[in-house]
């Protein structure tokens, strides 16, 4: 998959930045038709576990949550939109204004999903759960 870049036919709106992040306790459903109710903040791309202080979060293996807010142009909007992630460790729930849009499992390799139909005029809402999990199904094949 070739890493996109902004040419004569192609935007690119890098969402890269700082974005909401939560660890999921597992202890609540979390409803991803309602924004993220997190206080923390996490710089993408990036490993969350190298970004933080607290134990809690450095030592974290399980879920967690990002959420981040985004607005395509109108000019653009009659084009195929495509969200593409550089990689998400180990396996990824992608959700666009509350709908599931693509589920991924592969840690270091890119994906990518069409989403025209999840948008709407004026803002939208990206919300992204990750397990960063490692097991028997996410470790990577063995070539010998």
């Amino acid at each position: 998959m070739l890493y996109p870049i902004t040419t004569d036919s192609r935007t690119v709106l890098d969402l890269s930045g700082i974005w909401k992040f939560m660890i999921d306790d597992e202890t609540k459903e979390i409803d991803v038709n309602q924004p993220l109710p997190a206080q923390e903040l996490m710089a993408v791309p990036a490993s969350f576990n190298d970004q933080a202080v607290l134990a809690e979060i450095r030592q974290h293996s399980g879920y967690v949550w990002y959420e981040r807010e985004f607005t395509v142009a109108k000019a653009l909007r009659d084009q195929r939109l495509v969200l593409r992630f550089g990689s998400a460790t180990h396996e990824a729930w992608v959700y666009v204004n509350g709908q599931f849009v693509v589920h991924h499992k592969g840690g270091f390799t890119p994906f990518e999903a069409e989403i025209n139909e999840y948008l709407v005029e004026g803002k939208n809402r990206l919300t992204v759960r990750i397990s960063n999990i490692l097991d028997h199904t996410t470790r990577g094949a063995v070539l010998s």
